[in-house]
């Protein structure tokens, strides 16, 4: 999740909300379609604007230096 998305959600819901957003950004829980719905239309945007895809973010990281 980005950044913005983060703060929004840890600002005005309730803890057990905050613990599932937290588990998500720290890749120990992916969570199903309904609920990646349900999260996007909470912050009304686009899935695509708070989840990345695994494989994008692989394509974005550098390669390890030698």
């Amino acid at each position: 999740m980005n950044a913005g998305a983060r703060c929004h959600a840890r600002a005005g819901t309730s803890g057990g909300f905050r613990q599932t957003v937290n588990a998500i950004e720290r890749g120990k829980y992916d969570p199903s379609l309904p609920l990646t719905f349900k999260i996007a239309e909470l912050f009304g945007l686009a899935i695509e604007d708070i989840f990345t895809p695994d494989w994008r973010v692989e394509e974005t990281q550098e390669p390890p230096h030698k």
